[in-house]
């Protein structure tokens, strides 16, 4: 299996798109916008989701799907922190609204704190990452998709910024990188 770890803000966003959605926050639903909140579970705060769902930009969902198309073996994990308040069928039903086409097979560690390895440790999401990997042998290669440095995982990363987020030069290196 090979694996992208993706981060969402500053990745499948930036700062532009941001204000775009902060702007349209008191906007009825568009089309695709209300088709994905008519998706959800009954009880759910439509406002509260669609916000959420405003807040990725459906390009960038595009250029991820550059990196996980045409391949049944790249799944995706999720290390951004929006895995602590969603779950990972919510997270792929929010991404599937923006035309994702790939598989989400986990979220890292919440709680890699409390691994006896990492007592005493600033937490980092190069941790929870690496924590994951321990505990799935069966990767044969990852990337990680992030706009802040991931520690000692450097030369797996691709390294986006929050001003641009992914770009295709970002899809470019994953690429190369999952077929090392």
């Amino acid at each position: 299996m090979k694996v992208v770890f993706l981060d969402f803000d500053g990745v499948l966003n930036n700062q532009a798109h941001l204000a775009r959605a902060k702007a349209r926050r008191d906007d009825p639903p568009d089309e695709r916008e209300q088709a994905y909140l008519d998706r959800l579970p009954e009880g759910y705060s439509k406002t509260y989701y669609l916000a959420h769902f405003r807040d990725l930009d459906t390009e960038k969902v595009d250029l991820l799907n550059l990196i996980v198309r045409n391949s049944k073996s790249i799944k995706v994990v999720i290390s951004s922190s929006w895995r602590i308040i969603w779950t990972t069928e919510e997270i792929q039903a929010l991404l599937e609204g923006h035309g994702f086409e790939g598989k989400i097979v986990g979220m890292t560690p919440k709680n890699v704190h409390t691994l006896p390895s990492w007592e005493g440790r600033k937490i980092k999401r190069g941790h929870e990452i690496q924590a994951w990997l321990d505990a799935n042998p069966s990767v044969k290669t990852f990337v990680t998709i992030d706009d802040s440095t991931v520690q000692w995982l450097r030369d797996r990363q691709v390294r986006t910024t929050f001003t641009e987020g992914l770009t295709f030069a970002h899809v470019k290196r994953a690429r190369r990188l999952l077929t090392q």
